[in-house]
């Protein structure tokens, strides 16, 4: 159990970061932005125009017995974890002043662009949630680690998918 508070301690911190990257673009720089949540950590990141570029969000879980479906149980349950943390984030965290004062903070701009940031991801919330995948999962000892991501390729797959299954 202690392994297990120690993993998901190491994994707040390293998402508890903001820092700036060249994008792929060259339109300006990409900045991370990381969130410590109640139910798990999240890492935003947005372009110098205040356009979605990605999120990730971790979950763990600890595997619970020596049954070969106990690991599988744990991985499961660490997705729901990190799928849950996004919704979450996108529903409630993400309109907060402390969510504003850190994308402020991470991007170095006024209030009015992170609130830019957050009401044009709140429009999209929706159709970035059907983006989600899991990008990332590992066993840590008897921990199960997933990283669910969304960014604009996986939005974009998700909408041309539903589009040719349902015709719009």
């Amino acid at each position: 159990m202690s392994r297990f508070i120690v993993v998901l301690s190491l994994m707040f911190m390293i998402a508890g970061c903001s820092t700036t990257t060249e994008n792929q673009g060259g339109k300006g720089r990409d900045t991370e932005i990381g969130f410590n949540l109640p139910n798990g950590s999240l890492l935003l990141v947005v372009d110098g125009d205040g356009n979605f570029v990605s999120v990730k969000s971790s979950g763990a879980a600890q595997v619970l017995s020596d049954d070969p479906s106990a690991k599988e149980a744990a991985v499961t349950v660490a997705t729901a974890r990190a799928k849950r943390t996004l919704a979450e984030f996108m529903s409630d965290q993400l309109s907060s002043s402390n969510a504003i004062n850190q994308i402020v903070h991470a991007t170095g701009e006024g209030d009015t662009y992170a609130q830019d940031v957050v009401e044009k991801i709140r429009t999209n919330s929706q159709a970035l949630l059907r983006g989600a995948y899991t990008s990332r999962q590992s066993m840590e000892g008897d921990v199960a680690l997933v990283e669910v991501t969304i960014s604009r390729t996986s939005v974009s797959g998700s909408r041309s998918l539903r589009s040719q299954m349902y015709g719009n």
